[in-house]
């Protein structure tokens, strides 16, 4: 989805902001940052500075992980009110496998679907209503007509050329740059499957995180949106 925006090129990107908050100044999960810290701001406030002072000029996209802020966002009722709020979410078994394979130190918050749901349902309580959720599996089997359906629901215009691009790292990715390689080598939104040493089938402890975290997927998978009635699938 960030891909996407940057290549829409009509709004400002942060690329997981709040991950300096959480990784370094707080020194809580266990991957590791990849740039030079001294470069960005590293609190909550000043962070969210960045971001509201953007804002001023133009549209902003930033993408973070629920995990990130969560102590200080879910009790920030004005920021979140500022916000339209998309959850992306794929299974857990994926998303586990995957992140074990960069960060064998993978603890169970990082893997972060019970802070999405937790997240999820304050802003329900915020904001009157509930937040645009895209499932993965959805996006990467039909990208135009989720995207479509998307656009709608946030009240942008749908851009169908954003859903193709030359490979190359954004620079926004250099600070998680060894965890981008794939997707710094695609064309577009595509389904791949990796395999994996370890995964959830073979590694109790992987097991354990995967079944724990499963109820809370599910009930956010119930609230994904569906492709756009009468758009053009992708080829």
């Amino acid at each position: 989805m960030e891909r996407i925006f940057m290549e829409r090129n009509d709004f400002t990107i942060f690329h997981e902001p709040f991950s300096v908050l959480y990784y370094v100044h707080e020194a809580k999960g266990s991957a590791k940052f990849e740039a030079e810290v001294e470069k960005f701001a590293s609190n909550y406030e000043d962070i969210k500075k960045e971001i509201l002072a953007a804002a001023e000029k133009g549209p902003v996209f930033f993408k973070d992980m629920a995990y990130h802020p969560f102590q200080h966002i879910m009790g920030d009722d004005e920021f979140l009110k500022r916000l339209t709020n998309t959850f992306i979410i794929r299974d857990p078994a994926d998303t586990i496998n995957s992140h074990y394979a960069m960060n064998p130190d993978l603890t169970r918050e990082e893997v972060g679907y019970e802070r999405q749901l937790q997240l999820f349902r304050r802003l329900e309580e915020v904001q009157g209503k509930a937040p645009i959720l895209v499932d993965s599996e959805d996006l990467t089997t039909d990208p135009n007509q989720i995207i479509e359906a998307y656009c709608q629901s946030v009240g942008i215009i749908h851009v169908p050329e954003a859903l193709e691009w030359e490979p190359g790292q954004p620079e926004a990715w250099k600070s998680w740059e060894s965890w981008h390689k794939d997707a710094s080598q695609s064309k577009g939104i595509i389904a791949k499957k990796n395999s994996y040493a370890v995964t959830v089938e073979n590694d109790s402890r992987l097991r354990e995180m995967h079944d724990l975290e499963l109820p809370f997927y599910n009930a956010l998978r119930a609230q994904r949106i569906a492709a756009a009635p009468g758009s053009p699938p992708t080829n």
